[in-house]
């Protein structure tokens, strides 16, 4: 069985391999997003979103707690997030995000 520590070394690696610049609260992290373009629905408080994006991050790197409504910012781009949850591996956050338009 893996450790976190191993989980936490993989998952760096994936997103050196596909990295995007993020910030939220002004802190920057790293993440990858690896179905960008892709069309997925996610229920908001009974509101379904199309997601614009989805990134994942490693938990430890995110300074506070992200949740709904939450703005990010992915390479430049300001998203709104929809949903956070987290990954299947245990160690990282998968964060639904939809674009802002002003």
């Amino acid at each position: 069985m893996l450790d976190a520590d191993s989980i936490r070394a993989d998952l760096a690696e994936i997103i050196a391999d596909l990295p995007v610049s993020c910030s939220f609260g002004g802190v920057p992290f790293s993440a990858t997003s690896t179905d960008f373009g892709q069309r997925r629905e996610v229920e908001v408080d009974g509101v379904v979103y199309a997601v614009d994006r989805t990134i994942v991050c490693d938990a430890a790197d995110i300074t506070g707690t992200i949740e709904a409504d939450d703005e990010i910012t992915v390479d430049g781009v300001l998203y709104r997030v929809l949903d956070v949850s987290a990954h299947q591996d245990g160690v990282g956050l998968e964060i639904q995000l939809k674009a802002v338009t002003r």
